[in-house]
């Protein structure tokens, strides 16, 4: 704890709860983070909590590849299930990717949820992201949901949020997927696009990423996000994976606040789909649900600071006797869940507090006099019923 600060009082207000259900289903080992489900096998990183780096269709060879670059951090960059903006040079933005550290956890049924942070590397900025993945022993597909906590900082860039890789790229060449009216299915070559092309002739509802000699590949469906396009590419350096992709298109002044984006990803062979407009039976079914449960800690859909008993946000301040930190849950935490918020100077612990969940948030930091001069956070953790805390947000303020 950080004593420098003086006396201080430190408030938290709350309200009503409210509860969210679980469906069980899948085989998950947490021991090598791998799940079992229908056809496929998929397995994570025990290092990165974020990095896929082993997806198995009907028992055949791993169809993806993770891989380093030759310069910069000694992590893994390019992963199944990375997120990068579109620029490759000083503007290279990569808010899920090497750098990443966080928790990996399955509630025991048919659930992986994944709370990271990337930091420390080229690109990163350190946001908050939680991966939701929700599996079926009855289909080849799983859905993910993954949101991105940009609180009140802009990020200004547009946002490839779940980057889909397939291995060998020369083995999946074409990206298929209908025209803007939906009557006509139209093919891309990835090769063409070693730099990326944005596909304007989309109507934003799903693409195949296939293999034309075998027949295999996969099928994504966006189901819920932010204005989209699609991005086709390929990275044909280091993991030598195709990396075509939906794109989230930067709106005017940047994301703010919470961003969540929902997509299904669907596995498959010559047996079961022949490219068309009618996708096979495993991307409609009911059985992999197009909306994952909300995460037991709740959806964050704002964080920001302000002066004490105001709503305004501010980011900076020449003096003041007070912060105030302010919350705003899209989906409170369960019932029985904690809430903690956790204020700093310059990165220095000050005082940490515990209170129940509720929609609205505050904290208030008060001292007898002027605070002292740096930059102030205040950090809002969740821990659920039988769980350990999440971080959820950062609100910042810098004063002096």
């Amino acid at each position: 704890m950080d004593r420098r600060i003086g006396p201080l009082v430190i408030a938290v207000s709350l309200a009503a709860l409210l509860a969210a259900g679980v469906v069980l289903g899948g085989t998950i080992d947490p021991s090598t983070r791998t799940v079992k489900a229908g056809a496929l096998e998929v397995r994570w990183s025990l290092k990165n909590p974020e990095e896929i780096v082993s997806v198995r269709f009907k028992g055949g060879p791993n169809l993806t590849r993770s891989a380093p670059i030759a310069t910069g951090c000694r992590d893994d960059l390019e992963f199944f299930g990375d997120a990068w903006g579109t620029a490759g040079d000083e503007n290279f933005v990569s808010p899920v990717g090497w750098g990443t550290t966080g928790t990996w956890a399955s509630n025991g049924g048919d659930r992986v949820r994944v709370s990271s942070r990337a930091s420390g590397c080229y690109g990163t900025s350190d946001i908050p992201v939680a991966t939701t993945y929700r599996f079926s022993d009855t289909a080849s597909a799983f859905t993910v949901q993954r949101q991105f906590t940009f609180a009140s900082t802009p990020f200004v860039h547009d946002l490839r949020a779940f980057i889909p890789r397939l291995h060998p790229l020369e083995k999946f060449t074409q990206v298929l997927h209908p025209t803007a009216s939906g009557n006509t299915l139209v093919t891309e070559s990835s090769a063409a696009c070693e730099d990326g092309c944005h596909v304007a002739n989309w109507n934003g509802t799903w693409f195949a990423v296939h293999a034309p000699s075998t027949g295999q590949g996969m099928i994504v469906v966006h189901r819920s996000g932010p204005r989209h396009t699609l991005w086709v590419d390929q990275d044909g350096g280091a993991s030598a994976t195709t990396s075509s992709s939906v794109l989230l298109v930067e709106p005017a002044g940047g994301f703010t606040g919470t961003v969540t984006d929902i997509q299904t990803f669907c596995f498959y062979d010559s047996s079961m789909w022949k490219p068309s407009l009618t996708l096979p039976k495993g991307c409609t079914s009911s059985s992999v649900s197009s909306r994952p449960a909300q995460p037991k800690q709740g959806v964050l859909s704002r964080a920001w600071m302000s002066l004490p008993g105001r709503a305004a946000a501010v980011t900076h301040v020449t003096r003041t006797k007070g912060l105030q930190a302010n919350y705003t849950f899209k989906v409170v935490p369960v019932a029985g869940s904690r809430v903690r918020v956790t204020w700093y100077r310059d990165r220095h612990e000050i005082q940490p507090i515990e209170k129940g969940p509720a929609p609205r948030v505050t904290s208030v930091l008060l001292t007898g006099s002027y605070i002292e001069s740096g930059l102030y956070e205040a950090t809002l953790s969740v821990r659920p019923p039988a769980g350990s805390f999440r971080v959820l947000a950062t609100a910042r303020v810098r004063v002096g």
